[in-house]
């Protein structure tokens, strides 16, 4: 029985030879097609993963935020977070880092080259905060940070705009 089923199939390809071909095109198609978009979904995704991954995994960013709503309806600017703050949470055992930082966009000039960046002034944990290992050179030191000495570190973007490959 089952070997005429197949006899009958083979049979239906032959008198069929094109709708037959078609069929198996569009299958043929339809199955890269699928394993295309599975290969490009997944791409996708380990893409950002890593984006993340470059901003800090298990960072938490803290910043001031809104007060609630005055007398009147009328919004009150939040208070800025002080040192203090940043002293209080690095008495919390379970955080590894704590880096108060200010940042502010700025234009990076060497030379007659300049770069538009963000200038992020901070402490010496802001590259562990960040899990930032330093390609070359080395972090700040407690001397550095307590004298206020002008002292800083680039990204690979920054030095390679401003000072070429090198």
């Amino acid at each position: 029985m089952l070997w005429e089923a197949i006899k009958l199939a083979l049979r239906s390809i032959r008198r069929n030879v094109l709708r037959s071909f078609l069929t198996v095109l569009g299958i043929i198609i339809g199955v890269a097609a699928v394993i295309s978009m599975v290969t490009l979904g997944r791409g996708s995704t380990i893409r950002v993963q890593e984006d993340i991954a470059k901003l800090g995994t298990n960072l938490l960013v803290l910043r001031p935020g809104q007060t609630p709503r005055g007398f009147g309806g009328i919004q009150q600017a939040a208070k800025a977070l002080s040192v203090k703050d940043a002293e209080a949470l690095k008495e919390i055992p379970s955080l590894r880092a704590v880096a108060p930082t200010a940042s502010q966009n700025v234009t990076a000039i060497f030379g007659a080259e300049n770069w538009n960046t963000a200038l992020n002034g901070a402490d010496g944990g802001y590259l562990e905060a960040r899990d930032w290992p330093l390609v070359a050179g080395r972090p700040f030191n407690d001397a550095e940070i307590r004298g206020g000495l002008p002292v800083c570190v680039i990204g690979a973007t920054v030095q390679r705009e401003l000072f070429g490959q090198s």
